[in-house]
């Protein structure tokens, strides 16, 4: 039988098992960019309460990161229906009570979940293995009660029912694309190619086993360190938890979520492409200031030294060119000349002012 944390305890909200409640945190979900116009935006929000049902725990968490991630699924209300493009069958669905319905007339034809603690407060709500979502929450502890949950057993049989039902899907969609595919091979793999690549995929299979049977101690513990090392991904939604079901007034759609979800996207968007065009700008900006700052330097050295000064010749060198002037293309003009060298000189001056 599963236990309420009556004792005030400080635990990690929602508890496996639980039913909870979800709201967006639409400020949260933007915090990552530090853009203030877009904080604004979302402070203006107003997000709705939803029933969740907190399956089991996310991945191992790093208790100093400042969120963790969560797989919550949406409880639904009213009678499971087929939703084919996504191979989902109406009976696909485990009964909450209270149910209107007899056994016999619900599409799942199962047994309803027995509850422990509060009974659950909406009629005609189910649970489906495809209304899972990934959120961010808070890494905290918080003493909020637990009011609605499922004993081990129970949860256990919501595993195996979302297990069954997975892999219904999974025929399902299989079926379909096998009726969709050329039906030649009659199901089986004639290529010789393939066969050889699987075995040699379970050859190094037993090469992965081998090296982590060799795998130190030091190794070990740097592997284990990493699993906690990954924090809950800024772009996952940001949600608070509450274990309080009293706090819905009213049961939401969970399609409410995801439109929520598009107007906090649609802020984001907007953020990001202000920021390209800052940078856009800020490197116009720079070629300009680059180019004026080469003019100024090119116009300084000019006034001081002349774009017409001569070039002095040693008269050996100059018997020495007049003998092979055949040979030779035309030399540049004093005036070419030294203006290249003029730019070259400034552009290595520019490249050092700007490392």
């Amino acid at each position: 039988m599963a236990t309420n944390n009556h004792l005030g305890r400080p635990e990690y909200v929602p508890k496996p098992g639980a039913f909870a409640v979800v709201t967006v945190d639409p400020v949260a979900c933007v915090d990552y960019l530090e853009d203030p116009e877009a904080t604004a935006a979302c402070s203006l929000l107003t997000s709705k309460d939803y029933v969740v049902y907190m399956y089991g725990s996310g991945p191992l968490l790093d208790p100093q990161a400042a969120f963790r991630e969560e797989r919550p699924y949406f409880v639904i209300q009213g009678v499971p229906r087929d939703i084919p493009k996504q191979f989902i069958e109406a009976g696909m669905s485990i009964p909450i009570p209270p149910q209107s319905l007899a056994i016999a007339d619900h599409p799942s034809g199962r047994q309803p979940l027995k509850i422990s603690g509060a009974p659950f407060p909406w009629p005609d709500c189910y649970l489906t293995a495809f209304t899972r979502v990934f959120v961010r929450c808070a890494n905290v502890l918080t003493v909020d009660p637990v009011v609605c949950e499922l004993d081990d057993s129970e949860r256990f049989r919501v595993l195996r029912r979302f297990g069954d039902d997975e892999e219904r899907q999974d025929d399902l969609r299989y079926d379909a694309e096998e009726a969709k595919a050329p039906t030649q091979n009659l199901g089986m793999d004639t290529n010789l190619e393939t066969a050889t690549d699987d075995i040699a995929a379970d050859d190094n299979d037993e090469d992965v086993v081998d090296e982590v049977e060799g795998m130190d101690e030091q190794e070990a513990v740097a592997v284990f360190r990493g699993l906690f090392a990954n924090q809950a991904s800024e772009h996952l939604p940001a949600v608070k938890f509450t274990h309080d079901l009293s706090q819905v007034k009213e049961f939401n759609d969970p399609k409410g979520y995801f439109e929520e979800l598009a107007v906090i996207a649609e802020i984001i968007r907007a953020s990001l492409a202000r920021k390209e065009a800052a940078k856009a700008l800020i490197s116009q900006e720079d070629a300009a200031h680059y180019n004026e700052k080469t003019a100024e330097l090119l116009q300084a050295h000019q006034a001081s030294h002349g774009p017409d000064a001569p070039v002095h010749v040693s008269a050996s060198e100059d018997d020495a060119s007049s003998a092979s002037v055949g040979n030779l293309k035309p030399p540049l003009t004093p005036r070419v000349s030294r203006a290249r060298v003029c730019i070259a000189r400034i552009k290595k001056h520019l490249r050092r002012i700007i490392c």
